[in-house]
């Protein structure tokens, strides 16, 4: 599950690196959710492995080498903004849904991503975001896209650094 998180579209989030944004159900319905390319293929900046999504109805699938399949969600959430929802099980098989914010660039075809990661600076947090105390991770609890949305546009006039860029293209 972990490889199909990390996989899932630009969501290279893992637990293991520091924490993340997540909920236990999903919290983007595809009504809410845009699907608008038959695939989706990206890779990091620094020109790691692609990876592949193909659209199902109104949401993209990812599989893994072991056959497990991961499902992700984009919601629009302004001009060139998403929000990212890649959704799998977990290691004991409990549904989990990474969240991650995205500000894309068509011209450039880049993905750049704030708020993927939760850190240690995360401990101040709206209603609707809250602390997960899962280990030594910050993982935070998105109860609401709302607010994830508000804390990340945030974080971004403050000056945050993006968690991940990708490049990408579409088909």
């Amino acid at each position: 599950m972990v490889r199909i998180l990390r996989a899932a579209v630009f969501l290279a989030i893992a637990a293991a690196l520091s924490g993340c944004f997540k909920s236990d159900a999903s919290l983007i319905g595809d009504d809410k959710a845009s699907a608008p390319f038959a695939t989706i293929r990206y890779s990091d900046s620094s020109g790691g492995e692609e990876q592949v999504l193909t659209r199902e109805g109104n949401h993209y699938v990812i599989k893994a080498d072991n056959g497990e399949v991961g499902t992700v969600r984009f919601m629009a959430a302004g001009d060139n903004f998403y929000v990212a929802e890649a959704g799998g099980k977990d290691r004991d098989g409990k549904a989990t849904f990474l969240y991650a914010f995205l500000q894309i660039d068509p011209a450039k075809k880049t993905a750049t991503a704030y708020k993927a990661i939760a850190g240690k600076l995360d401990t101040h947090l709206p209603g609707g975001l809250r602390a997960c105390n899962e280990g030594s991770d910050q993982t935070v609890c998105v109860d609401s896209l709302k607010a994830y949305v508000d804390y990340a546009r945030a974080a971004m006039t403050l000056g945050a650094k993006p968690d991940t860029v990708w490049q990408y293209r579409t088909e």
